[in-house]
């Protein structure tokens, strides 16, 4: 009796420590970029978040289970989908980047009415934002950020304990991440905003030159003309320097959890 009382227990503690994985691993992968796109279907991110479940479970050191429904339960249930939300949103910021620079080229080049559902994102965004988020979307698989992703999700288990403290100086140091999304979405977009603000400048000498030019008439599609052919030169180059900022922000993030003690 006393050893089917012992499984009983290690049978329990088992299912209430794979229902907090799986809370946390639902919360990051409906929150994670690319993996929690709106244009995924609700039943691959749910099949997503099953399948890693059992994976991360059985590498997570075990807790005493608490009582059924009880208050420490369910407190270890909100603390494991604040965790899952907060690490998924952070990552978000990796693709901020991208949509800051559109918007900048946007308003530069007089496209900022032009907007469109972005399916990726949910919410309406610049057409150029579109596409920037699909290229970059496809980026991230080619360079098995996907993979990334996963990895600091496990590793947030060992700085956030399921059972443990969830606010601490990993936070702190995650929340830094603002500043280098702001320095790479402007860094991203400075070749094409220098080049627009040329063409607008010329425009302004033109208009002082010959006042008599309508050159509301041949502005706007000048300026989608410069914007086109930037785009042409800009977007084979964007490849390196948003993979170098996305793998040094991967390392930013492992290391502050790796961090935690």
């Amino acid at each position: 009796m006393g050893e089917l009382g012992a499984v009983t227990i290690a049978l329990w503690g088992s299912l209430v420590q794979a229902s907090w994985v799986l809370v946390r691993v639902s919360a990051f992968v409906v929150t994670a970029p690319v993996l929690g796109a709106r244009a995924a279907p609700g039943r691959i991110r749910l099949m997503l978040a099953v399948v890693l479940t059992p994976l991360i479970a059985i590498s997570v050191p075990p807790v005493e289970p608490p009582a059924l429904f009880g208050s420490l339960w369910w407190l270890m249930m909100i603390i494991n989908v604040a965790v899952g939300l907060m690490l998924g949103l952070l990552l978000q910021l990796l693709f901020e980047a991208l949509m800051l620079s559109a918007e900048m080229i946007s308003a530069l080049a007089g496209l900022s009415f032009a907007q469109v559902n972005d399916p990726m994102r949910g919410t309406t965004s610049p057409v150029l934002g579109s596409m920037l988020t699909a290229f970059a979307s496809l980026l991230f698989l080619a360079m098995d950020g996907h993979h990334a992703l996963i990895r600091l999700l496990w590793l947030s288990f060992t700085a956030v304990p399921m059972a443990g403290q969830w606010a601490g100086p990993p936070w702190m140091a995650l929340a830094g991440l603002l500043v280098p999304m702001l320095e790479a979405g402007i860094s991203l977009a400075l070749p094409v905003l220098a080049s627009l603000l040329t063409v607008q400048l010329g425009f302004g000498l033109v208009s002082r030159a010959a006042p008599a030019l309508n050159l509301f008439a041949i502005g706007l599609p000048a300026a989608l003309l410069a914007l086109l052919l930037l785009l042409w030169l800009w977007l084979p180059e964007m490849g390196a320097p948003l993979s170098a900022y996305w793998a040094a922000m991967f390392e930013h993030i492992g290391a502050a959890l790796q961090a935690a003690p």
